[in-house]
């Protein structure tokens, strides 16, 4: 196991995990994501730690108090006034864990890959919100989620926590834009459907999801919602979840979570 210590801001190592936990762009340039707190670290490592290149960050507080290894890879013990520059969350935990990503986690998937059912996600903005969703997409068997190119950055440490680590169960597909991850999916035989508030909206549990062999959802921003210009689109299917009229609508994440677990209700009973 290699080790190193780092102790002062002008070492390369901590300007390299700094730009790392700050960049979207020298993330995907690096292929790496900054996973902390215990939880997450936990779940990624019982699920993932034998086919990932995994260093393990630590401070030297938590190193000379309470270290117990927990892989072969290496090791970065860094001061911990510097470990808080870093850290992205208010926590004592003072570990983290740098993990490369391998081909799995590619953000141009072969179309013979995708499963009959995928999410499509345009312009989310909100780290947290994209994060539950790809829990919740892992959680009902989901494993494939498309995003438009202005969507926030999958591999965000707040996207990461909010997802608890599930971003490596996911194959993603990142488009340019709306148009034309539709028209992909249009021309692989994919049924469009898609929230909406449209008066020809049909009710969500009146839909029987499984005449259309390969579907995609479609969740739009959290503040604008989907084009008007794309609710038009002849091969779309456009329905509403019934619920108090008080309430404007419901949270991406939540009618992400509502829509798949009525889709998976629905193929048990065949």
């Amino acid at each position: 196991m290699l080790k190193k210590d780092i102790s002062s801001k002008d070492n390369p190592t901590f300007k390299y995990l700094k730009k790392l936990t700050t960049s979207s762009g020298f993330r995907e340039r690096e292929q790496k994501f900054w996973v902390e707190g215990k939880k997450v670290i936990k779940n990624f490592l019982l699920n993932c730690d034998d086919i990932y290149d995994i260093t393990e960050v630590i401070s030297k507080s938590k190193f000379e108090n309470s270290y117990k290894k927990i892989n072969k890879n290496k090791l970065f013990i860094i001061d911990d006034n510097l470990f808080d520059e870093l850290s992205q969350i208010n926590s004592d935990d003072q570990m983290a864990l740098v993990i490369k990503r391998n081909e799995k986690n590619s953000s141009y998937k072969n179309i013979n890959e995708v499963s009959s059912n995928v999410v499509l996600l345009n312009e989310i903005q909100d780290p947290g919100n994209l994060g539950t969703v790809i829990r919740t997409c892992a959680a009902f068997g989901i494993r494939n989620i498309w995003v438009t190119k202005s969507t926030v950055d999958l591999w965000s440490p707040k996207v990461i926590r909010a997802s608890v680590g599930c971003n490596v169960f996911i194959d993603f597909m990142k488009f340019v834009d709306l148009q034309e991850a539709l028209n992909y999916g249009e021309s692989k035989k994919f049924k469009l459907i898609a929230t909406s508030l449209d008066k020809e909206s049909k009710n969500f549990y009146s839909i029987n999801f499984n005449k259309y062999k390969k579907k995609l959802f479609i969740f739009g921003n959290e503040g604008k919602g989907l084009p008007i210009n794309f609710l038009n689109r002849e091969n779309l299917l456009k329905f509403k979840i019934p619920h108090e009229n008080f309430v404007e609508s419901f949270n991406v994440a939540s009618a992400v979570a509502i829509c798949l677990s009525e889709v998976t209700r629905q193929n048990k009973l065949i």
